[in-house]
């Protein structure tokens, strides 16, 4: 029993090796310019989603506050129609810059590319200038960098598509917080800065929109109109 024990526990310790990958890459090209990295969706065929952990420790590796980050991908890839595909992120980067009075980011985007033939994986974009990323991941991603030293630019996706670099980040990346694919359902009541929302969304500050739509039904529009008699009076 304890022969078989031993067993079990050695071929699940060398199967865990065997999926999970670690290493680290260099981007090169330009300082200012984010070039496209790609990472295989190493989970697919074992029916999970791959979690890849990307990570700057030390503010100072490469040169003296190039900047720390810490960003986490989950993701499952569409590959020409599987429609279970998402990809999930949370970003803790960036140093801020005292001269430049803004955030240096280190990520500036991502997408899946599985629409059609190519790479079974997603590409981000990740700043260059020989900056150092380490990363590690549940299952094998075999990184490839598109900076114009290491591999030509643009990176064509066996001709569906092609990848550039990027000069600065998208909207849709929060680069001190969580992105959650491109829909957001929550069952319970939210709330910004509050406790213990007591409705569907209480936020205790401003709101600053650029525009609010208002829809009568199906639930009660008494509270929007409050809101519009608020903003005729102010206008």
């Amino acid at each position: 029993m304890r022969k078989m024990i031993f067993t079990v526990t050695l071929l699940l310790a060398v199967f865990c090796s065997i999926a999970q990958s670690s290493g680290s890459i260099t981007v090169g090209g330009d300082l200012d310019k984010f070039y496209p990295v790609t990472f295989n969706d190493g989970g697919w065929d074992n029916n999970v989603p791959t979690k890849l952990i990307i990570g700057r420790s030390n503010v100072h590796e490469n040169e003296t506050w190039r900047g720390s980050l810490m960003a986490e991908f989950s993701f499952h890839t569409y590959v020409v129609g599987h429609t279970s595909n998402f990809i999930d992120v949370m970003i803790k980067n960036d140093v801020f810059s005292w001269t430049e009075n803004t955030m240096k980011k280190f990520i500036a985007g991502w997408v899946d590319p599985t629409y059609g033939p190519g790479i079974r994986g997603i590409i981000i974009w990740l700043r260059g200038g020989g900056v150092t990323y380490h990363y590690t991941s549940n299952f094998s991603v075999d990184p490839v960098v598109y900076d114009g030293v290491q591999n030509a630019l643009p990176f064509n996706n066996s001709g569906t598509a092609s990848y550039s670099y990027k000069t600065q980040a998208d909207r849709y990346v929060n680069s001190l917080g969580y992105t959650w694919g491109t829909h957001h359902n929550f069952l319970g009541n939210v709330g910004i800065d509050v406790a213990l929302p007591a409705e569907k969304l209480e936020v205790n500050g401003k709101i600053r929109a650029q525009e609010i739509k208002v829809q009568s039904g199906p639930w009660p529009d008494y509270v929007f109109k409050k809101v519009i008699h608020y903003l005729n009076l102010t206008m």
